[in-house]
């Protein structure tokens, strides 16, 4: 065969293998449009199923309890391992009220806050000379529980104000604070006992109408009767219990709203000492805005877990919506064209929809968790009780802790979900003698690892903990049967811990 011919033939063969090439190519990018077409209609159908029912309802929600600042921006939303803090609004309503405060206080902020809480003069003179104490000692707290077993620790007031003759106590619990034994009125018996004050107010401060009340029947009547009477009758002339957001009364709407309104007056007029003022009227501002987020929150929580159900309960749908969440979050970075048309056609007339959505599945699943691990759980354990609280003083975790008549289990996340052992007074495994502490981690971390049937078990000197990653991450389901497990597990923990103190 020629030269010619071979050239001929090979041309042949290699034109058939580039029309192949081209004709698999062609398959590709019609599999890959046809794709993105299927996934666009998927993230489209998920968006007009949930994102936008949700939105809708959470507008109503809001509207009817007031609150019209949701979307607004605060700052202190931006300090994410401060605000969740027991003593994160204890801390700034001290800012607000201390009359040492440099640049935010102001000399009617005192004034405003009295007629919030409803106090007369001969309740609280706010023209007298006052001083604002935070965490104000009452000293050892000793009580014994119902199963005898006795405690001790360090007692303080959340906040008291104070002059000469007449004082406000101010419990906080906006940030859902356990209550302590005799509280309220261990407080009230200090303050007439020690500083020999007798016109003492008392303040219950709670985050909206859905919290909790204060738990007055379970005080102690023999030792704090004539306190607890004084309790009853504030609570009857609706002083001792106080909301920070509301649709009518509130820390938020009345106090706050108040002094922001004669801050903007001063400005306008030209006051002196302008740049304080402004300082001021920013701070209250910005406080006012995420109580209201935190408000709005709390409304929302059983549409919440509702929502939260039925995604976590669906692998595709807790896909779908992790989905839209990073394509609406990184939309003026798209490159995909199926994804800029899916973000066009709902820019046109359903942002704020998509904005509800996203706002609720990036910040808030973490607390509605709360909700949906507390109703999980209570049918199989009726004596357990969440309570929110930050384990040691040292640690930034937010740490949720789960108390059951005379033990506790350690549930926490930050970002991600573990639960386990730990000391709560933020000592070491490695601190005890003779390394008994040090056969203890040993010893948990293998009941762990047995009760769970899992990889995933964490250890250091602080923690012995189920530890699922994130990129490991199913649902919600699987997370609370290993709790469950661990929960009754827990008969095995206690007789490996008294065995490794011998």
């Amino acid at each position: 065969m020629s030269t010619a011919e071979n050239f001929q033939t090979i041309k042949r063969i290699v034109d058939s293998y580039n029309r192949k090439y081209a004709e698999d190519i062609d398959v590709l990018f019609e599999s890959i449009r046809e794709h993105s077409k299927n996934k666009n209609k998927s993230l489209w159908d998920f968006f007009t199923e949930f994102c936008q029912p949700y939105s809708k309802r959470k507008t109503e929600v809001l509207e009817s309890n007031g609150i019209k600042d949701d979307a607004q921006f605060s700052f202190f939303e931006s300090i994410s391992d401060l605000y969740y803090r027991e003593n994160f609004h204890s801390d700034i309503l001290y800012t607000i009220l201390n009359p040492q405060t440099p640049k935010i206080h102001q000399s009617f902020f005192i004034e405003e806050f009295v007629k919030f809480l409803g106090l007369k003069k001969q309740e609280f003179n706010y023209t007298k000379r006052y001083e604002v104490i935070r965490e104000a000692p009452t000293g050892k707290i000793k009580w014994e529980d119902k199963n005898g077993k006795k405690h001790e620790k360090e007692g303080y007031i959340d906040l008291l104000i104070k002059n000469e003759s007449q004082a406000i106590i101010i419990e906080n619990k906006i940030n859902y604070a356990p209550d302590m034994e005799n509280q309220l009125v261990r407080y009230m018996k200090y303050v007439d006992e020690k500083l020999r004050i007798k016109n003492c107010s008392v303040v219950y401060l709670v985050l909206t109408k859905n919290n909790k009340e204060p738990p007055l029947s379970d005080y102690d009547k023999k030792d704090f009767g004539k306190y607890i009477e004084k309790l009853k009758r504030l609570k009857d002339d609706g002083k001792l219990i106080k909301y920070a957001v509301d649709k009518g009364e509130s820390l938020s709407r009345t106090f706050l709203t108040n002094c922001i309104d004669i801050l903007k007056q001063d400005i306008d007029k030209g006051c002196p000492n302008r740049e304080g003022l402004y300082t001021s009227f920013v701070y209250l501002d910005q406080y006012r805005i995420m109580l209201e987020h935190l408000g709005g929150f709390e409304y929302m929580s059983d549409d919440d877990v509702k929502l939260l159900k039925k995604i976590y309960g669906d692998r595709k749908l807790f896909n779908l919506a992790q989905d839209f969440a990073d394509i609406w979050e990184n939309k003026s970075s798209l490159s995909r064209e199926s994804e800029k048309e899916l973000i066009e056609e709902i820019e046109k007339k359903h942002s704020k929809a998509a904005d509800d959505f996203v706002y609720f599945w990036s910040n808030g699943w973490e607390k509605s968790m709360r909700y949906f691990l507390e109703e999980k759980l209570k049918s199989d354990f009726p004596t357990v009780k969440l309570n929110y609280q930050q384990i040691g003083k040292k640690r930034k975790e937010e740490s949720y802790v789960w108390t059951s008549t005379d033990k506790n289990y350690i549930v926490y996340w930050t970002g991600q979900f573990e639960f386990g052992y730990t000391y709560k007074d933020d000592k070491k495994f490695s601190n005890g003698s003779n390394g008994t502490r040090r056969k203890l981690r040993k010893q948990l971390c293998e009941v762990l690892k047995l009760d769970l049937d899992s990889e995933y078990i964490f250890d250091n000197d602080s923690w012995v903990c189920y530890n699922e990653p994130n990129d490991k991450f199913e649902s919600p389901n699987k997370l609370i049967e290993n709790l469950k497990k661990f929960l009754k597990s827990e008969g095995v923990l206690e007789k490996n811990k008294r065995s490794a103190k011998k």
